[in-house]
Formats: C-alpha cells, structure tokens, sequence
C-alpha cells in the first residue's frame, strides 16, 4: 500500500506542478489572439481581474502584470496588479467584445 501512496502523492504533485505551465501557454495565446478578445482572470483568493487590451498586460513566468483602468472610458491604466500564476483558477473569454 506504501508504493501507491507515494506514487499518487507523486502523480498529484507532478500535477499542480504542470497547472502554471498551462496557464502560461493560454495566457501568451490569448495576448497574441488576432483579433484580441478581452479576458477575465480569477484567482484562488476570489478576486477577479478584467484584461482589456494585450498592451494592458505583461506575462513573465511567475505571473501576468494587469493594467487597472478607473472605468470603462479610460484608454490607460490607472493602476496595476500581479496575479500569480500559482493563483489563477479560471479564464473566461469575452466572445463579444474586441479591443478598438
């Protein structure tokens, strides 16, 4: 019973340990998507970040760098967040909507 306890904590670890590589292969296509369609992040702490436009973002391997706008008419950030790759749970695709 011990080699399959350490084979699926294995297996399990190797996982998690893919999770952010996948992240980062989406994340990098959907900057590069033409046309680009914005997207929405949600990370593990609940909270939610809207990517409006690819200039608005920055992927490195830990993370994606937001631009923050103050509202919907805003054509620059006002603020920016990290999120994490480590974090991320979920993208969802705005299929209506395509940056101007």
């Amino acid at each position: 019973m011990e080699w399959f306890e350490n084979w699926f904590d294995n297996s399990a670890r190797r996982d998690m340990e893919d999770e952010p590589i996948k992240f980062t292969q989406k994340i990098h296509r959907l900057l590069r998507a033409r046309p680009f369609r914005s997207f929405r992040l949600y990370l593990s702490d609940g909270s939610e970040f809207e990517v409006r436009h690819p200039e608005s973002a920055l992927l490195t391997q830990g993370g994606l760098y937001i631009g923050r706008y103050a509202d919907e008419q805003s054509e620059i950030p006002e603020s920016d967040a990290f999120c994490s790759l480590l974090h991320m749970t979920r993208v969802e695709v705005d299929e209506r909507a395509n940056a101007g």
